[in-house]
């Protein structure tokens, strides 16, 4: 039985090595709509670093501009969600993900 919804069957990294990388966001849905191509031109480049230790840092480049921020993050509800707190003057986020996949190359979750 595969622990997420789309995958993988099994692994031999737990959980938190999984996850513990940078992740490029690729791809943004709202709605159930893809709309990474109807707004690619203004679409920002979005990436998420997650430590082993519980750090987690959002660096994201949008316009010419770019900024990063840090906080933490754990895994809950019998790690399939993810929590992320960041408190920064620049950026607050509280939210919950679910995640549906966890591959070596290839992270898929949803915002709760």
């Amino acid at each position: 039985m595969q622990k997420y919804e789309e995958g993988p069957y099994l692994s031999s990294k737990s959980r938190k090595e999984g996850i513990s990388n940078t992740w490029k966001v690729d791809k943004a849905f709202k709605n159930d709509e893809d709309i990474t191509l109807s707004t690619n031109k203004d679409f920002p480049r979005l990436n998420w670093t997650f430590s082993t230790n519980g750090n987690v840092t959002r660096s994201i480049e949008f316009n010419c501009q770019a900024n990063t921020v840090t906080g933490q993050w754990a895994l809950q509800s019998n790690d399939e969600e993810i929590r992320i707190v960041i408190n920064s003057q620049l950026y607050s986020e509280d939210s919950v993900w679910l995640i549906l996949k966890l591959m070596k190359n290839e992270f898929g979750y949803v915002l709760l």
